[in-house]
């Protein structure tokens, strides 16, 4: 049973996992370019570093294998709103939920850079 447990993610780059239950799981990691692939093999021009598209693919799978179904995923319908962006030796906190319910889904987002 999943009800409010709360264990340790099995990918480098979901760092902990905030909650757990049943229906969903929400994910919280601290992200620098220095200490992840995701950032540091993605620098633009000006300096600051994103995750690309397949990065955040590569993401959701690893949520989704945090209680992993004996099943083939596919993603449908996934729509990239906005650039998460971190500068040099900048800390930016992602978030990353998966629903186990209905359509299970997942999404990922930061706080908006002002």
């Amino acid at each position: 049973m999943l009800a409010d447990r709360v264990a340790a993610p099995t990918h480098p780059a979901l760092h902990e996992v905030v909650t757990d239950t049943r229906s969903a799981t929400l994910f919280r990691s601290a992200l620098r370019r220095e200490d992840t692939w995701l950032l540091n093999e993605h620098v633009v021009r000006g300096g600051d570093a994103l995750i690309p598209g397949t990065g955040f693919l590569e993401l959701a799978r690893a949520a989704l294998e945090h209680h992993a179904e004996q099943r083939p995923v596919e993603f449908r319908d996934v729509v990239f709103l906005a650039p998460f962006a971190v500068g040099p030796g900048e800390e930016r906190p992602l978030y990353v939920r998966v629903e186990r319910e209905d359509e299970r889904e997942f999404v990922a987002y930061a706080e908006s850079e002002q």
